[in-house]
């Protein structure tokens, strides 16, 4: 598929944030950031940074970062997230969002902005 399309194909996009789907089931997290990272890269190249594809990545990222202990950057990503589906206006990917951060943020005891 690369050699055809090219490595800055927004199809190529697609396939990796179906691969980082795939990989994080599997529970290998490291490998399903790479490929939610390089997904957000290119539908954020061919898409901008305020559309529904580039917020449901940077959702996905920060499940990933959550999984990992990370929870700083699981906020950062899904904050980005939210940004996006705002932008959108898509609804229940914002709420989708909103709802991760708050669990990242009760987990750290952050209550009163959970």
């Amino acid at each position: 598929l690369i050699p055809v399309l090219g490595f800055d194909h927004l199809e190529i996009a697609e396939v990796q944030e179906q691969r980082g789907l795939v990989l994080l089931d599997e529970g290998l997290f490291r490998e399903a950031l790479q490929a939610f990272e390089a997904a957000a890269r290119l539908f954020t190249l061919h898409l901008g940074e305020k559309h529904a594809r580039v917020g449901r990545v940077r959702n996905s990222i920060g499940l990933v970062q959550d999984a990992r202990g990370r929870s700083t950057s699981a906020s950062l990503d899904l904050e980005k997230a939210l940004v996006s589906f705002e932008a959108s206006k898509d609804l229940s990917g914002a709420v989708a969002a909103i709802n991760n951060l708050a669990l990242v943020r009760r987990k750290e005891g952050k209550l009163d902005e959970a």
